[in-house]
């Protein structure tokens, strides 16, 4: 199960983020967050154990604001953003390469995120607001 997730991934730098500032000004961050966000480097780490995938995340833009959490695929479970922002989740896995988050935010509405591992390259689509924003990252 999603084996391929296992590991440090850090944001791609060579690779645009697509669609972000549109993403950012439909669901209201504010300038001053907006360029913090878009001048961050985020990092995720993957521990798989059975049925259980925990993951650290943290970002240059929340120093000191790691995140931890886990889940089981499938169970839906209740978390609060990097933002402080409280949302609902269930994540689906198929295979041992594609994640999917979908759920909803109470700040800012029903999202998916998608991740798909190819080799050290994680490609990932995120589905809000009624804009989808791609953006990758690569294996520390």
């Amino acid at each position: 199960m999603a084996a391929k997730f296992q590991g440090k991934w850090v944001d791609d730098p060579s690779v645009p983020r697509v669609n972000f500032d549109e993403l950012m000004d439909k669901i209201g961050v504010d300038a001053a967050l907006k360029e913090k966000l878009k001048t961050s480097t985020g990092t995720v780490e993957y521990n798989i154990e059975g049925d259980k995938v925990t993951i650290k995340s943290s970002s240059t833009a929340f120093p000191g604001n790691e995140r931890v959490y886990s889940f089981t695929p499938g169970v839906p479970f209740d978390d609060i953003g990097m933002d402080g922002s409280p949302f609902k989740a269930t994540v689906t896995v198929t295979g041992d390469n594609t994640m999917t988050d979908s759920g909803k935010n109470e700040k800012y509405g029903e999202f998916e995120a998608t991740r798909t591992v190819d080799g050290n390259v994680m490609k990932c689509t995120t589905k809000m607001a009624g804009i989808t924003m791609t953006y990758q990252m690569k294996r520390a």
